[in-house]
């Protein structure tokens, strides 16, 4: 299994503890900046006991302000941590409330939505995205653009960061819809974000509503996720995070101005690890779409005989499927262990978008599936 924490930067390059504990930085958050455990399920406490001493580890390891950390099974959340800042000049703590820039986690919340389209016979998997976009000149079919493997180009180097605010998810078409595709749909695989902001536009007529909304009805709504939101520069977010980007030396800095809202399908959404967990490990767990669509988003897509490493807006490592997202001023991960519906997710308030050497993470930094795996075992 090769889902690695060092892809944060290769991007670029029930009962429970009520209260919080302090510890790995010392007595509180204004001395020391340390770490919080918010929840902790006494039926999980070996596995809890086990990676607890990881976590400052893995925090300082990717050299983040802020992070939150959660792991929940079965759609419950049996432990939920967090570590440093949320905001370094003001000496504000993380919560376990506060809301962090998830970047490319963004398209399983997409793929989901589409996953419970599809149960409920709104849209085909096989169909061509011109059904719903007629605009789009390419005839590449809604798996294509779920798998990247429909050829849609990827990002140029002057579109990482974007200061234009857009109003509505097909407002962005433009930006690369006359491109050609890279090759013939179905015959390789190419990471595309802007793929995944034209499967956005097709949800919207699917399902003849706004993206967010549908994402909402879908997805947020039945897991009563209410600290997940699409980031609208437009509007103030209670309890969002400061943004911060890594130099070529590792070093912290705010994050300069960058309105997602160019793409909102495939990196806008803000959330918080408890909930990316809760979200996931649902998922997994059927509570969202039956045991055959949530079989069909978590195969690993095959092109020309070989094996692609993603799903259907999951990365796929065998019975794990997962996401890693990297967007300026915050990287996350969530990564679920399918079979038993058991699912760690990590967010954080730094990015790796802007210098042109970020900093692979320290030495001896765990990764996250080594947190996950106790809890498996359990």
């Amino acid at each position: 299994m090769t889902l690695r924490i060092v892809a944060l930067a290769a991007v670029v390059a029930g009962a429970g503890a009520v209260g919080a504990t302090w510890f790995g930085g010392g007595a509180t958050p204004a001395a020391s900046g340390g770490c919080r455990q918010w929840h902790a399920s006494p039926e999980r406490g070996a596995a809890i006991a086990h990676v607890k001493p990881l976590v400052p580890k893995l925090w300082h390891g990717l050299r983040a302000p802020g992070l939150t950390l959660a792991v929940a099974v079965r759609g419950k959340v049996v432990w939920s941590i967090g570590c440093g800042r949320r905001d370094i000049a003001r000496r504000l703590p993380v919560e376990r409330t506060t809301r962090f820039r998830i970047g490319s986690v963004s398209k399983t919340l997409t793929s989901t939505a589409l996953a419970k389209l599809v149960d409920d016979g709104g849209i085909e998997l096989g169909a061509s995205v011109q059904r719903y976009v007629p605009v789009f000149p390419h005839d590449v079919t809604i798996r294509q653009l779920a798998a990247h493997t429909a050829g849609v180009r990827a990002n140029d180097a002057d579109e990482l960061v974007n200061r234009r605010h857009y109003t509505h998810v097909a407002d962005t078409l433009p930006i690369f819809a006359h491109d050609p595709l890279l090759f013939p749909p179905g015959t390789d695989f190419s990471y595309s974000n802007w793929g995944y902001v034209l499967l956005g536009a097709a949800l919207e007529d699917a399902a003849d509503a706004p993206y967010q909304e549908v994402v909402r009805s879908t997805v947020l709504a039945p897991l009563g996720l209410r600290r997940t939101v699409l980031e609208d520069v437009t509007r103030p977010v209670p309890g969002r995070a400061t943004f911060y980007e890594s130099t070529n030396a590792g070093r912290a800095v705010r994050a300069p101005f960058h309105d997602v809202s160019f793409r909102w399908p495939s990196a806008g959404w803000l959330s918080a690890a408890d909930e990316l967990a809760r979200f996931a490990s649902a998922f997994a767990d059927g509570r969202l779409v039956g045991p055959a669509t949530v079989r069909t988003f978590t195969a690993e897509q095959q092109v020309g005989g070989r094996g692609t490493g993603y799903g259907l807006g999951w990365e796929v490592h065998g019975p794990f499927a997962g996401h890693t997202g990297n967007v300026v001023g915050g990287s996350a991960i969530v990564l679920v262990h399918v079979p038993s519906a058991t699912a760690l997710a990590l967010t954080t308030n730094i990015g790796f978008v802007t210098a042109a050497a970020p900093p692979r993470p320290r030495r001896g930094t765990p990764e996250p599936p080594r947190l996950l795996e106790p809890f498996i075992r359990e």
